[in-house]
Parts: C-alpha cells; structure tokens; sequence
C-alpha cells in the first residue's frame, strides 16, 4: 500500500514543518520514514483535538492518565490508536510508562508496516 499524498517532515525538536537549504519544505523519500512520523503524530493528538475528527486521537484523560486504570488498559488504548496509521500492520513488545510529575510519557514498543519493522522509543510531554 503506498500513501497518495505527501508528508511533510517536522522537525523533532520544535514539530515545525522542516524547510531544506533550498527553502522548500522538507519530504519523505522512504514509506517507513512517513509511517515513523504519523506515528508520532497520531500518539500526539489527544482524542477530541481534532475538531474535523474527534473520534482521532489518544483518549489521554479518560484513559492513559489515570492511576485506577490498568496498564493493560492503557496500552490497548494506545495501540488502538498506532493501528490506525495507514501502513501499520502489527505492535509488540509495547511498554508505557508515565510521569506525572513532568507530564512526560515514554514508549518502547516495536511496529511491522507494508515497508518493513521500526523500533519505537520516544519521550512524548
């Protein structure tokens, strides 16, 4: 499966559109990297943040953050969620672990897509 359209690349530090040394905004060349960004994306966007699609997003408040919650409960919500991004096939070896004091969410877990496998660790806030 190939995506029609384009992504555009942001930046990992500020999650501004990246503009090359040319001035024009920077792309993906490969399917994998434009999985590896939705990804990011799509665990970035709480549920009801979109107001064109509320059903989009990470249900943050009514699932992931609260402590009577199961971690089970946690991870499938986030799942759900990364199995909605066009090219993702399957999830394993997925961990969460939250810090509320710092507002800051770490993943690990490990995604196959249409074009190949990548290893999944980041620090959300």
């Amino acid at each position: 499966m190939s995506l029609n359209y384009r992504t555009f690349a942001l930046d990992p530090e500020t999650n501004d559109m990246s503009v090359d040394a040319n001035g024009n905004f920077a792309g993906f060349t490969t399917r994998i990297d434009q999985i590896r960004q939705l990804v990011i994306c799509y665990l970035q966007t709480f549920l009801g943040e979109i107001p064109t699609n509320l059903a989009l997003g990470v249900d943050y408040h009514g699932i992931v953050f609260p402590e009577f919650l199961t971690q089970g409960t946690k991870i499938n919500e986030l799942i759900r969620v990364i199995l909605t991004v066009p090219g993702v096939q399957t999830i394993t070896d997925f961990n969460i672990s939250p810090n509320r004091q710092t507002g800051e969410m770490d993943y690990d877990f490990v995604i196959q897509t249409d074009a190949g496998g990548i290893q999944y660790q980041q620090l959300l806030s």
